[in-house]
């Protein structure tokens, strides 16, 4: 079963409306599928810098031992 990590970079630790929907039905979408992902979350806060916090992110991604890793925004809404 592959891993993948939904990583959002997050500078003020809220996640918009749509966001959180839109995660809620990916997660419940892999749940009702034939073909199973492990997700793994991981939310970084506080530093404004995006490149610093992504690359934070895919480190942690490489030490949890992921397959792959999603950007995810905290304030756009997406189709699962």
């Amino acid at each position: 079963m592959p891993k993948i990590m939904v990583a959002i970079a997050n500078y003020k630790g809220f996640l918009a409306a749509d966001t959180s929907k839109s995660l809620e039905s990916l997660f419940l979408h892999n749940y009702q599928s034939e073909f199973k992902i492990q997700w793994m979350r991981s939310v970084s806060t506080g530093c404004p810098v995006l490149p610093r916090v992504r690359n934070h992110l895919v480190q942690s991604m490489l030490n949890e031992g992921c397959d792959g890793i999603l950007f995810v925004d905290d304030d756009i809404g997406f189709e699962a």
